[in-house]
């Protein structure tokens, strides 16, 4: 699990993004995707795709950290990846 260098901080948007290696899609495409918090330090607000990179919206709500898990699915194959966001103050 990798942390974001950037943080988020409270009351603020971001977004924070996860890029699939171009060789392991192997030419498919995402069929499906998915970003989601493990805690209400942060709330997601939108998650879009552009080829190999997913990207969610995020908006900082209290002082910490949370994980977001990037899931994603190909006709083929699926897999997940959590990273870290910081939240903090101003």
């Amino acid at each position: 699990m990798a942390v974001f260098i950037r943080p988020l901080q409270v009351g603020k948007i971001d977004i924070f993004t996860f890029t699939l290696n171009e060789k392991y899609l192997a030419s498919e495409t995402l069929s499906s995707f998915s970003v989601t918090s493990n805690n209400a330090n942060l709330t997601v607000s939108g998650v879009t795709t552009a080829g190999a990179v997913i990207s969610a919206v995020c908006t900082g709500v209290s002082e910490g950290s949370s994980e977001l898990e990037f899931t994603w699915a190909t006709p083929t194959k699926s897999g997940c990846e959590s990273n870290t966001v910081i939240i903090v103050g101003c």
